[in-house]
């Protein structure tokens, strides 16, 4: 169903997959902004703020936590830290072991 209704909008997933490495780039790109975002630490973590976790932490570590399942993606060190410490501490797994 989903994927009908993407398609029935005009969304090729054969284009989106053809365009994966043009599109990390592009991702790797952005995550290089977000680093200079993290401010803050919280209980030896990254957070975005500089009084430590807040809601743009939980608004943003659940969409990045998501993009972990992405074959090939590259947060960068504080990114990576960032979401590997949290996720650990929140006691939720990370999706590498599925990516593909």
């Amino acid at each position: 169903y989903s994927r009908w209704t993407h398609e029935k909008r005009g969304f090729s997933f054969e284009d989106a997959e053809a365009r994966t490495p043009e599109l990390l780039e592009t991702m790797a790109a952005s995550f290089g902004t977000l680093e200079a975002m993290l401010e803050g630490e919280d209980a030896a973590a990254p957070c975005l703020n500089a009084w430590g976790l807040g809601m743009d932490d939980a608004i943003v570590l659940p969409i990045l936590r998501s993009l972990t399942v992405v074959d090939g993606i590259q947060f960068g060190p504080r990114v990576s830290a960032y979401v590997e410490a949290n996720c650990a501490r929140a006691g939720v797994p990370l999706f590498s072991a599925y990516a593909s």
